[in-house]
């Protein structure tokens, strides 16, 4: 999304038979690759067996499927009326549409020009490709999706059982202000999935040391400040206590794959800090 935005915007050439053409060049490479390996991948789905889950872990998953359905008839048939998304969160994308480029515009809005980008950089692109604003509300409702699945392995690297991650997901479920942002285009959900990321995989990081992990957790940082500014608050504390953990185990070998997320990080913070 990132990568595709802008340089399709140094060409003023942000319309949909750009994006759609960029997006199906993606597919048509993934299928490619998975043609090419298909003998050597291996699909596993590990789930929880039912019998693992008690009766108010049923319960409470009925809850969660309730909230997640609901919210998302109401971001398909509700039209985004937020004060935010009003004034800069939509403005902001019908500009970048107008002028084919997310380069700045004459506008008295200034936040349209300087905050955050990447949940509207998602929302256009859904834009473009639907010509309506019926899935722009999407953004958050798939975050909150991905979020409580994320809160889920996170207990469950924490040791939660079967019954603690069915809590875990419920409690992030039933959070007022995330109901309310599940079919809206605010970014504050989207900002929440990509630090629900971070910290997973800033956790198997902790636990790995490896360089694949640290890109994860640096991609996934990265992307968090993409998003919102207040995320430094949430990430900071967590970075401490990866960084800190790696480089009491492992030394001098913690060196490269903590500087392989300062700059995939600091990359982020440079660009479009805000």
């Amino acid at each position: 999304v990132t990568a595709s935005t802008e340089l399709l915007s140094i060409f003023h050439a942000n319309n949909f038979w750009t994006v759609a053409g960029l997006w199906g060049l993606t597919i048509l490479a993934a299928l490619a690759t998975l043609i090419r390996n298909r003998k050597s991948i291996r699909f596993t789905l590990d789930l929880v067996p039912a019998s693992a889950l008690t009766v108010d872990s049923w319960l409470l998953l009925a809850s969660v499927i309730f909230i997640a359905a609901s919210t998302a008839v109401i971001a398909f048939y509700a039209a985004p009326n937020t004060w935010d998304s009003m004034t800069y969160h939509l403005a902001r994308i019908i500009h970048w549409m107008q002028n084919g480029s997310v380069d700045f515009y004459p506008t008295n809005v200034l936040r349209q020009l300087h905050q955050n980008p990447w949940s509207e950089y998602a929302m256009m692109q859904f834009l473009l490709l639907s010509g309506s604003d019926k899935l722009v509300n999407f953004v958050q409702w798939f975050s909150m999706a991905g979020s409580l699945a994320g809160v889920t392995l996170i207990a469950e690297q924490l040791g939660a059982t079967p019954r603690g991650q069915m809590y875990a997901a419920a409690i992030t479920a039933t959070i007022p202000m995330g109901i309310l942002q599940a079919s809206s285009t605010q970014n504050d959900y989207a900002a929440a999935f990509w630090l629900v990321c971070f910290v997973y995989f800033g956790l198997a990081f902790k636990r790995s040391g490896t360089m694949k992990d640290a890109l994860a957790t640096g991609v996934a940082l990265g992307t968090a400040i993409l998003t919102k500014a207040t995320v430094y608050i949430f990430a900071i504390p967590f970075l401490l206590w990866f960084s800190l953990s790696v480089l009491w185990k492992s030394r001098l070998g913690a060196i490269r794959p903590l500087l392989a997320i300062a700059l995939i990080a600091g990359a982020a913070f440079w660009l479009f800090g805000g």
